[in-house]
């Protein structure tokens, strides 16, 4: 595995904004010093991680969705690579303070309707018999 990014979070609905979301959550990303499958670990890379908080907005209009995030690292670690260990160094790295991310999608295919109301499904109650209980 050359690289890793987990995210997760919370996302709300804007009340007075019909298709606008808010979003908030963690970010964890970074490159292993050890391969996932056994090989060679001599190769060259800048191993390490970094953890951020992530807020964000999400807008949905038909078949498009526009979202912007922006994500401000918490903490980083450079962790020490297999040649690092080998030759007794520590080599460098850089990790961004911000992360801006910004994008468009767009559905292909067919937008279902919304479902009609379903009128017949209300409970009724019979009318009481002249003269009853």
């Amino acid at each position: 595995m050359d690289q890793y990014l987990l995210e997760a979070g919370a996302a709300h609905a804007v009340p007075k904004v019909k298709g606008l979301t808010a979003t908030f959550g963690p970010r964890w990303e970074g490159v292993p010093a050890r391969n996932l499958f056994p090989g060679d670990n001599l190769g060259f890379r800048r191993p390490g991680f970094a953890i951020s908080i992530e807020p964000g907005v999400q807008y949905v209009h038909g078949r498009q969705v526009f979202s912007a995030e922006v994500g401000r690292a918490l903490y980083r670690d450079r962790t020490i690579s297999v040649p690092d260990t080998i030759t007794g160094t520590h080599g460098d790295a850089a990790f961004a303070n911000w992360v801006w991310l910004a994008s468009y999608s767009f559905r292909l295919g067919h937008v279902a309707p919304a479902p009609a109301p379903d009128h017949d499904h209300v409970m009724k109650t019979p009318a009481a018999a002249p003269g009853g209980n």
